[in-house]
C-alpha cells in the first residue's frame, strides 16, 4: 500500500504552517524533567499543603563558618579532595551505554508504566467526584477565544499534523481532592493482549511497546509558568493563582499545594504536533530504521490498565483491517490525575500511585509511507544482514556440538578428531546447491526433465525485454504432461511463469467515514507476465497449450511477536521464493507455496530448539558454551513469530498486450498468439508470449464472499492500511498470479467426479457392432448387453480389480476366484507360513494399520511353528500393537509368553515395562525394566522409561505431601477460625434447613492464621415490610449497617419510585437483629456490627455463619415491632 499525500487533506496546511508559528516549542528545566518525565513508580515523600520555612540573611562574624569563594574548583586544581564542593559520584560501568542507562531510567517512570495502573473504582468519592473531560478545536485554543470543538474520530491524521484542544477538570464535591500528578500525553503504542479464558473476558499481562510518548508541559502540572504560544511573554515563576479564562469563566493555573479545589473547574489547553519519525532510540536494541516510521492504526484498542475496564468507544471497530485479533496499533490524547493510595484509600499495606482518573480520545493515524531511495541496494542490505544473522546463530549452534564432540571424545579417551578427515573426504567438484534444478534421479524422463528445465529457465524474462543481469524475475516452472487413460503420463515440455520484480504502489483509501468524495485514488496497477513452453525438436511440431484462465490475489500479510523485539528487517523475499519448481512425480500441484512460515520462522524454530537442547545438554552454569541473552531472544522472537494470512481476491482483472500482432486488450490470453523465440540450444523448441495483466484493487472481496455490489467499492467493507514494519508487527501485500492450463480436447468447462470421468470413457469406448460388422464372440456377447454398473461390478469381482470385498458368486456360493488366492497364504511349511503372516502384520505396523497388524500376527501365531525365534517375533510385535492399542493385559501376557520362550528378549521387557507403568503398577514396571537391563545394560529406550516411572512415583508422592500439608494447614485454620469465634463470644445458630444462598458462603478470618485478624462473613439484609431481601457475600465485622445499606442501595432511580421504596434511605431507615432469646434488638447504624454479636446482654447470634440484619423506615417500625413474636421467632429456628 502506498501513503503519497492526497490531493486533499483533512487539515489545511496553511493553518497547520500558521500554528506552527504560533504554538512555542518547549524544553523543560532539569527540575521539571525530573518532576514530571521522570517520575519513578515508588512513591517518595513529599509534602506540598505547608508551605516553605523562611530564611533571612544573618551577619557574619569572625568565629563564624568561613564563607565558600563563589568559584568551583575541580578536585585536581584544589590540595585536598575536601575542598571540592559537591560529593564525588562513583564511576559509571564502562560497558553500560548512555542510552542503555537512560531507558533503564525511563523503564522506571510513571509515564513509562502507566497501563500498569491501578483505577480508583466509580464508588471511590474522589474518583465519584472528579470530572476529567478532553476536547479537541479546530485551532490553537486561546484566553478569551471561543473554541470551535470538533470530533476527532471524523478525521484521520498524518505527519506534521496538529492536534489542539483543552481539557477541563472539576471537583464537585465539597472538600478539596489530592493529587501528585497531572499528565496530558499524545501516546503511540502497539499492544498485544492475551485473553485468559475467552475474547469478552478481561486481559492480563499485556505486552505494551510504546513507540510514541508526547507530553505537553503546559497543559501537565509543572512547578514554572511557560509561555505556551509565541506571543506570551510571562514571568516563569509567577504561578498566575486565580487566573481565570474570560471566555467561561474557568480557572487555567491548577493549585501550587497540589489540591483541586472544591466547586472549582480548571482548564489546561494543550497542543500536540505527530511527529515526521520516530525516535531513533525507539528500536534502541536493533537500530532499524524501518522501525523509527510512525506506523498507521490497525486492529481495535482496548484499555490496557490492569483495572478491569470497558473498551474504547471506537468508531473503526467495525473495520476490516485483517490485524490479529488480540494485536492492536493506536493513538490517544490522554489526561491522566495519579496520585497516591494513601490520598484516596483508608486501609493500604504499601503506598503505590494510583490512578484517580484516566480519560482517553483515540484517533486514527495514517501516515505516509517512507520509501527507500534505492530499492535494489536496500534489498541488497536486507539479505545481507539476514545473512549475517543466520550465520551468527549457524556458528553458535556449531560451538554447541563442537563443545558436545570434545567431551564425547574426552570420555571416550579418544584423540583423533574426525573434521579433518570428513572434509578432505568430500569430491571437489560438487555443484553447488543453488544451480541444481533437481535433485538427479533414474530414468530418461527426469533427464529430459531437468534438461527443459535449464532451457526454460534461460529464456524466462528474455520476451518481455528483461535481461536477467539487470531486472531479476520471479517465475515457476511446471512439466507439461499427457496423461492417458490407463493413468501413465508423458512429458511434453516445461512451462514457466515470470514477471520482474518490481515493487508497485496503489494509493490507501481511507473507510467512508473519512473519505473525499471529490478526491480519485489510484487503485489500478499493470503486471507485465511471460509465459514460456519449451519443447525438444525430437519429438516433432507442437503446438503450445493454451492457458485456460489467469487469476489474481492480493495477499495481506501480518506477521507478530508476542513478546521479544524482532531482529531483522523483512522484505518480500521472505514472503515467498524468488523461483518454484514442480516436482515431475508430485502427485498434485499444491495451492499452498511456501511462504514466511517456511521460509524465516520454521529454520528458526529449529534454530531455537537446537540451542535450547544444546543448553540442556552441556549445562546452564557452564562457560564452553553460553548463548547471550540478546540473541537468544532475537532467535526466539522468529521462532515463535506468528502470521495472519488473508488471500483477497480480485475479479477486475484484463489482458492486454503489447506487441505488434496482438497490440490491445483482449477477452482471455489464449487470444493472444505465440510466438516462437530463437533459443541458444538448437534441439529445442520455445515459445513465448507476453501479456500485461491490468488489475483493479478496487474489486477485491474475501474469498467465498460476493464481490461488491455495482456502484460500490471493496473499500467500503475493507481498509487497507500502508505497510509498515515496527518492532513487534510487520504488515506486507504482494500479488499472487495464478495460471490454469486445460488438458486438450479431454478438458472440460463443467468439473466432473473421476468416477464419472471412467463411465463416460467406458460409454464412448464400448464396442457396439454396426450392420455388417462381426459380433461379439459368444463368452462376451452377454457382456454387450449389460450396463456399465453390471460390467463395472463383474470387474469388481476379480480379485486383482477389486476396490470393495465381494465373496460371492451370484447364486449365494462363495467367490472362487477370491477363496483360491486365499488359500494361497496357507501353501507352504509351516514356519514359511507363519513368516509370510510376520512380514504383512510388520507392513501394517508401518502404516499405523495396528488392528490388522494384530490380525495377521494372530494368524501366524495360530500356525505353531517350530521355530521358536519366529514365534518370539510374532508375540513381540502382536504386544507391540497391543500397546499402541492401550490393550496393556494382552500386551503384558504376549510379553511373558515370549520370555518364556527367549528370557535375552530386551523388547519383552521393555514392551511389558511401558504396560506395567500404563496401568500404574510400577514396582512390577521397575522389576521387569531392570530385568531387561541386565541383559542390555546400555539400552536407553528402559533408562528412558525407568526414569519417567521414578519422576512420577516422586511426583505422586509430593501430591500426597503436598495434600497432607493442605489437609493439615485447612485443620489449623479451622482451629484458629473457632477459637477467634469462641474468644469474641460469638453464638452460632444453625437451621436444618439453611438459606441457598449461606450454603455457598463461610465465615473466614482475614488472615487465617491470625485469630486476631477480621472476622470476615456472609449478611442478609431483610426488609419485612415489603417481604424483600439483600444477600452481601462478605462483609467485615467492623463494618457498619450504614456501610452496608449504602452498598445495597445502589439501585436504579425506578426502584425508588416505587411507593413501596418511597422511605427507603441510609437517615430513613432503622436496623435490628434478632437476639439468642427471640426478641429484638435496635443496633445504631454508625456502631460496627461486632459491637452486637460480642454483647453481654442482648446478644444477637449469627444464624449459619450469616449476618441477619432486619431493616425497617422510621414511618414503619412501631408497626412492624408491634407484630414481632418471640415464640414465632424461636419456632422459625426449628423448622
Amino acid at each position: 500500500m502506498s501513503g503519497d499525500p492526497p490531493e486533499f487533506s483533512p487539515l489545511n496546511s496553511v493553518r497547520s504552517h500558521e500554528d506552527d508559528k504560533l504554538v512555542n516549542s518547549i524544553l523543560p528545566s532539569y527540575h521539571m524533567f525530573q518532576a514530571t518525565i521522570r517520575k519513578k513508580m515508588v512513591p517518595q515523600e513529599e509534602n506540598f499543603k505547608e508551605d516553605p520555612p523562611t530564611y533571612e540573611m544573618s551577619p557574619l562574624h569572625s568565629a563564624g563558618i568561613t564563607p565558600v569563594p563563589s568559584g568551583l574548583h575541580s578536585p585536581q586544581s584544589s590540595g585536598t579532595l575536601n575542598a571540592f564542593p559537591f560529593p564525588i559520584q562513583e564511576a559509571e560501568d564502562d560497558d553500560e551505554t548512555f542510552n542503555q542507562r537512560s531507558a533503564d531510567l525511563w523503564e522506571q517512570t510513571v509515564l513509562a508504566n502507566v497501563h500498569k495502573l491501578d483505577l480508583l473504582s466509580e464508588k471511590n468519592p474522589a474518583s465519584k467526584h472528579l470530572n476529567v473531560e478532553v476536547h479537541i478545536t479546530d485551532a490553537v485554543c486561546q484566553k478569551g477565544v471561543k473554541p470551535d470543538i470538533i470530533d476527532i474520530s471524523d478525521y484521520e491524521f498524518k505527519q506534521g499534523d496538529f492536534i489542539h484542544g483543552y481539557i477541563t477538570i472539576q471537583n464537585t464535591s465539597k472538600e478539596p481532592i489530592p493529587f501528585d500528578m497531572v499528565y496530558v500525553v499524545l501516546e503511540g503504542e502497539l499492544a498485544v493482549v492475551q485473553a485468559n479464558r475467552g475474547p469478552g473476558d478481561p486481559f492480563y499481562q499485556p505486552t505494551v511497546f510504546k513507540f510514541l510518548n508526547m507530553l505537553d508541559l503546559f497543559a501537565s502540572w509543572s512547578y514554572a509558568n511557560i509561555d505556551r504560544l509565541a506571543t506570551d511573554n510571562g514571568d516563569p515563576h509567577d504561578w498566575c493563582d486565580g487566573e481565570t479564562d474570560p471566555y467561561d469563566n474557568t480557572v487555567l493555573s491548577i493549585d501550587v499545594k497540589r489540591l483541586f479545589q472544591p466547586g472549582i473547574t480548571y482548564k489546561r489547553f494543550f497542543s500536540f504536533r505527530l511527529p515526521d519519525k520516530l525516535l531513533d532510540d525507539n528500536c534502541e536494541i536493533h537500530s532499524l530504521d524501518v522501525h523509527c516510521q510512525p506506523p498507521p492504526s490497525v486492529g481495535n484498542p482496548v484499555n490496557l490498565n490492569f483495572s478491569a475496564r470497558p473498551r474504547h468507544d471506537n468508531a473503526d471497530k467495525r473495520l476490516k483491517d485483517f490485524s490479529l485479533i488480540d494485536t492492536f496499533t493506536s493513538y490517544k490524547v490522554a489526561a491522566r490525575v495519579i496520585g497516591r493510595a494513601s490520598q484516596y484509600l483508608s486501609r493500604i499495606n504499601k503506598d503505590r500511585y494510583i490512578l484517580a482518573a484516566d480519560v482517553n480520545l483515540p484517533f486514527r493515524v495514517i501516515p505516509f509511507s517512507a520509501k527507500p531511495d534505492y530499492r535494489e541496494q536496500w534489498d541488497q542490505q536486507v539479505r545481507a544482514q539476514y545473512k549475517a544473522f543466520v550465520d551468527v546463530v549457524e556458528e553458535k549452534i556449531h560451538q554447541g556440538k563442537r563443545v558436545l564432540r570434545s567431551r564425547d571424545e574426552a570420555n571416550s579417551g579418544s584423540l583423533t578428531s574426525t573434521s579433518n578427515s570428513s572434509s578432505s573426504s568430500l569430491p571437489q567438484n560438487l555443484t553447488p546447491i543453488s544451480s541444481a534444478l533437481h535433485s538427479v534421479r533414474s530414468g530418461s524422463d527426469q533427464e529430459k526433465l531437468r534438461q527443459l528445465y535449464r532451457v526454460s529457465e534461460s529464456m524466462t524474462g528474455k520476451g518481455s525485454n528483461i535481461k536477467m543481469n539487470e531486472a531479476p524475475v520471479y517465475s515457476h516452472l511446471s512439466p507439461f504432461k499427457k496423461k492417458s487413460f490407463t493413468g501413465s503420463s508423458k512429458i511434453l515440455g516445461v512451462l514457466s511463469l515470470s514477471s520482474p520484480k518490481t515493487e508497485y504502489a496503489i494509493s490507501y483509501v481511507p473507510p467512508p467515514r473519512y473519505r473525499n468524495p471529490m478526491q480519485h485514488y489510484e487503485t489500478k496497477v499493470r503486471i507485465p507476465l511471460d509465459l514460456t513452453y519449451s519443447c525438444e525438436k525430437s519429438m516433432g511440431p507442437q503446438t503450445p497449450p493454451e492457458p485456460k484462465k489467469i487469476s489474481c490475489e492480493l495477499v495481506v500479510l501480518t506477521a507478530r511477536s508476542k513478546k521479544h523485539f524482532i531482529p531483522i528487517e523483512f522484505n518480500h523475499d521472505m514472503c515467498f521464493r524468488e523461483q518454484v519448481i514442480d516436482e515431475l512425480d508430485a502427485k498434485a500441484q499444491s495451492d499452498d507455496y511456501e511462504n514466511v512460515d517456511a521460509i524465516v520462522i520454521r529454520p528458526f524454530n529449529e534454530y531455537y530448539n537446537s540451542i535450547v537442547k544444546l543448553i540442556k545438554k552441556i549445562g546452564f552454569e557452564s562457560d564452553e558454551f553460553r548463548v547471550e541473552t540478546q540473541l537468544f531472544k532475537d532467535i526466539k522472537s522468529l521462532a515463535m513469530l506468528q502470521t495472519k494470512i488473508i488471500n483477497l481476491v480480485v475479479p477486475d482483472i484484463a489482458i492486454a498486450s503489447s506487441t505488434d500482432k496482438s497490440r490491445g486488450v483482449h477477452e482471455s490470453a489464449a487470444s493472444v498468439p505465440w510466438v516462437q523465440t530463437d533459443s541458444a540450444h538448437s534441439q529445442y523448441n520455445v515459445y513465448s508470449k507476453n501479456i500485461e495483466l491490468q488489475v483493479d484493487v478496487n474489486s477485491c472481496h474475501m474469498k467465498g464472499t460476493t464481490p461488491p455490489p455495482p456502484g460500490k467499492s471493496a473499500f467500503d467493507y475493507i481498509c487497507l492500511v500502508p505497510d509498515f514494519q515496527q518492532c513487534l508487527m510487520v504488515r506486507f501485500y504482494y500479488f499472487r498470479i495464478s495460471v490454469k492450463y486445460g488438458n486438450g480436447l479431454n478438458m472440460k468447462i463443467d468439473e466432473i467426479s473421476p468416477e464419472d470421468r471412467v463411465i463416460s470413457e467406458w460409454e464412448r469406448r464400448r464396442y457396439r457392432p454396426k450392420p455388417g460388422e462381426p459380433e461379439l464372440p459368444p463368452q462376451l456377447s452377454d457382456v454387450a448387453n449389460k450396463t456399465t454398473d453390471e460390467v463395472l461390478k463383474e470387474i469388481n469381482r476379480l480379485p486383482f480389480f477389486m476396490t470393495e470385498l465381494d465373496e460371492t458368486d451370484g447364486d449365494g456360493g462363495q467367490n472362487a476366484s477370491l477363496e483360491a488366492l486365499k488359500s494361497l497364504a496357507y501353501d507352504g511349511a509351516p514356519d514359511e507360513i507363519a513368516t509370510n503372516f510376520k512380514n504383512q502384520g510388520n507392513e501394517c505396523y508401518k502404516a499405523k494399520q495396528y488392528k490388522n497388524a494384530v490380525q495377521f500376527y494372530t494368524q501366524g501365531i495360530d500356525i505353531e511353528c517350530d521355530d521358536a525365534k519366529v514365534n518370539s517375533a510374532l508375540l513381540v510385535n502382536r504386544a507391540a500393537c497391543n500397546l499402541e492399542l492401550k490393550n496393556y493385559r494382552m500386551c503384558i501376557e504376549d510379553c511373558k509368553k515370549v520370555l518364556l520362550i527367549d528370557e535375552d528378549n530386551v523388547k519383552a521387557c521393555y514392551r511389558a515395562g511401558r504396560a506395567f507403568f500404563a496401568v500404574n503398577r510400577f514396582e512390577e514396571a521397575k522389576q521387569i525394566l531392570q530385568f531387561g537391563l541386565s541383559k542390555d545394560s546400555e539400552n536407553q529406550a528402559i533408562k528412558d522409561v525407568l526414569k519417567k516411572i521414578n519422576d512420577k512415583e516422586a511426583q505422586i508422592e509430593a501430591a500426597i505431601r503436598k495434600k497432607e500439608k493442605e489437609t493439615e494447614l485447612k485443620k489449623q485454620q479451622e482451629l484458629v477460625l473457632a477459637s477467634a469465634i469462641t474468644l469474641r463470644k460469638i453464638e452460632i445458630i444453625r437451621s436444618s434447613r439453611p438459606a441457598e444462598l449461606l450454603e455457598e458462603t463461610n465465615i473466614r478470618l482475614e488472615d487465617p492464621s491470625d485469630y486476631e485478624s477480621q472476622l470476615i462473613l456472609p449478611a442478609m439484609v431483610l426488609y419485612p415490610v415489603t417481604d424483600e431481601f439483600d444477600f452481601v457475600a462478605e462483609i467485615s465485622e467492623l463494618s457498619t449497617p450504614a456501610e452496608i445499606l449504602e452498598v445495597v442501595l445502589q439501585r436504579p432511580q425506578e426502584w425508588f419510585e416505587d411507593p413501596r421504596h418511597k422511605n427507603f434511605t441510609v437517615k430513613n431507615l432503622e436496623c435490628y437483629m434478632e437476639t439468642i432469646s427471640g426478641g429484638l434488638v435496635k443496633v445504631g447504624k454508625k456502631a460496627p456490627v461486632n459491637k452486637a454479636l460480642m454483647a453481654e446482654q442482648a446478644k444477637a447470634p449469627l444464624f449459619d455463619n450469616g449476618l441477619r440484619l432486619y431493616v425497617v423506615p422510621k414511618q414503619e417500625s412501631a408497626e412492624w415491632l408491634g407484630t414481632w413474636k418471640k415464640e414465632i421467632a424461636l419456632a422459625k429456628r426449628q423448622m
